[in-house]
């Protein structure tokens, strides 16, 4: 029995060397199971749904108003293919979260032409469709989150990272500012565009508060545009830091992208 014991002691030695079979076992890296899900990829499958929920609700909005059919019809098209691009980045790179910035990109348009067509659908039968007074107060001031997703997309692009520590700030006034300027636009006492002129307001201010909030949402215009123009220049940094190639054929063709995308 002695002699089995120290036969098994030296194979399990000469196998493993001085590390034991639980440290090797511990060793293996958090994350790396396939159960496990990377929270980029995750994000990415979500927001896919959401887009597609929005796409096929916009549909049967868009059959109620033939006019706008066309128009939903072609968002849908542009949003889709940056869906399904994210949707691939997020399969072959779960960790980069290029992946799940793409969808939200490609559900821009999508959203947008979805509240146009929720608007002539409630113009056009009315009564149809109910009317809530949270989504029409807020709407003044989310036109900026159309900017966010790409300008956040030229931040991170292409390995998931911002340039440096300091970019974060940036980042972190594409969170502030957008949700300081639609409480400032909220405020306007001026009557919503038909057919929402009799929706109330959700903030109503008077006096010398009303007047500072007005001013602080004009001066939130320029900041945010120089929010843009620095998510600009991250492209810029990426590219005169590359230190190879293939990177700098990356960023060189995103921005040739990214202007084909501002125009459309």
């Amino acid at each position: 029995m002695s002699s089995l014991r120290s036969t098994g002691e030296k194979r399990i030695g000469t196998a493993t060397g001085p590390m034991s079979v639980l440290a090797r076992v511990r060793s293996r890296p958090p994350g790396t199971y396939r159960g496990h899900m990377a929270k980029p990829r995750l994000f990415a499958y979500a927001f896919a749904l959401l887009v597609v929920a929005f796409a096929v609700a916009g549909g049967i909005l868009a059959s109620e108003v033939p006019d706008m059919a066309g128009f939903f019809a072609a968002a849908v098209l542009l949003g889709l293919c940056s869906v399904a691009l994210g949707l691939l980045v997020a399969y072959r790179r779960p960790h980069n979260v290029v992946g799940p910035l793409l969808v939200v990109v490609g559900g821009s348009p999508i959203w947008t032409a979805f509240n146009d067509t929720y608007v002539a659908v409630v113009e056009a039968r009315p009564g149809l469709l109910p009317v809530w007074d949270w989504y029409v107060g807020i709407s003044p001031g989310t036109w900026m989150l159309l900017y966010i997703p790409a300008a956040l997309l030229m931040l991170y692009f292409p390995d998931g990272r911002l340039p440096g520590p300091r970019w974060r700030w940036v980042v972190y006034g594409f969170v502030a500012v957008p949700v300081l300027f639609a409480f400032a636009a909220s405020a306007d006492p001026e009557p919503f565009p038909p057919p929402f002129q009799d929706v109330p307001h959700l903030v109503t201010l008077r006096g010398p508060a009303l007047t500072v909030v007005g001013v602080v949402g004009v001066a939130l215009l320029p900041v945010f545009l120089g929010l843009l123009i620095a998510s600009v220049a991250a492209m810029v940094v990426r590219y005169r830091r590359a230190t190879d190639d293939v990177r700098r054929a990356q960023v060189k063709w995103f921005n040739r992208l990214r202007g084909f995308g501002f125009l459309t």
